[in-house]
């Protein structure tokens, strides 16, 4: 089914698979297919299969690349897998604030970069040296008239930027802070490099509350989605804890020692034991959420 796919359709399809679904195409696709797939194919999906794929195939993937491409590929697997770098998509377009709205608007019609139809990204305006220096709306760019300069139309930088190496959820609460739909990715050196859009953040909201409420349990991250995780898997993700909670109710065990005479005399007592501990434990995971969840919003 995916064979029959055509133009920008493969691309799109193959973005919204999940990663196992994209392994398989990159494994059994032919050359002539499986090569202009991944030149459409926005950087960090790629990067992201790199990560996941083997060595072989990896290589496979690079012959079918165009060196340039590759790079930016190869660049992007260099920063944190939890960073803004490993998230950013990097197809974006640097406008010069020397040219005018005419010759901007003939050199976005050139790219080879698509705008969808749901969402147009903020043009971002950079001087010679690929540093940012303002930014301005495609609405802003058509309605200008066609001779006046970039510089004289764009909105200074003001706006928030992105450092690479940020971490993702730290992103992510910026994106909700300020209601952003997009935020550019500079590098050390305040160069444009990439941009983030919400979608992209939206994900990472999921993991990082997946992650948080996984720990909150005292079971370690999972990294797949439930069924995928294996059974030996499973139970080494969850055993330390239990068997670390497991040591410390025996603790328990040993005060209600001290008072075996006492219950002995009123066994009625005894009744009480398990709703008191059910009690406990209610009480204590309440406040750890309550107090965990305020730490995590601030």
């Amino acid at each position: 089914m995916f064979k029959l796919l055509k133009g920008d359709r493969v691309v799109e399809v193959f973005e919204e698979l999940d990663v196992p679904e994209q392994k398989y195409l990159i494994q059994h696709l032919e050359d002539q297919t499986l090569s202009p797939l991944l030149e459409g194919t926005p950087s960090e999906v790629t990067a992201k299969l790199f990560k996941k794929l083997p060595e072989k195939t990896v290589r496979k993937m690079e012959k079918l690349m165009q060196r340039e491409r590759f790079e930016i590929v190869r660049h992007q697997l260099e920063f944190p897998a939890n960073s803004v770098g490993a998230r950013m998509q990097t197809n974006i377009i640097g406008i010069s604030p020397d040219l005018t709205s005419k010759a901007t608007l003939e050199n976005l019609q050139r790219s080879t970069r698509v705008y969808k139809e749901d969402k147009l990204d903020p043009l971002y305006v950079t001087n010679g040296g690929g540093r940012l220096v303002g930014w301005l709306t495609l609405r802003t760019l058509i309605s200008a008239p066609q001779d006046i300069k970039i510089r004289d139309i764009m909105l200074p930088v003001s706006l928030i930027k992105i450092p690479a190496k940020m971490d993702q959820e730290e992103a992510a609460k910026i994106f909700s802070k300020y209601n952003l739909i997009s935020a550019p990715v500079i590098d050390e050196e305040n160069k444009l490099i990439g941009i983030l859009n919400v979608e992209d953040m939206l994900d990472v909201i999921q993991e990082e509350a997946t992650e948080d409420i996984q720990k909150l349990a005292a079971v370690e991250a999972l990294d797949k989605p439930y069924f995928q995780v294996a059974f030996g898997e499973m139970i080494k993700k969850r055993a330390t804890w239990l068997c670390v909670l497991f040591l410390s109710e025996m603790l328990t065990a040993t005060a209600m020692g001290f008072f075996e005479k006492e219950i002995a005399k009123a066994v009625v007592l005894a009744l009480f034991i398990p709703l008191i501990i059910s009690s406990g434990g209610n009480s204590g995971s309440q406040a750890a959420t309550l107090i965990v969840r305020a730490l995590a919003l601030k």
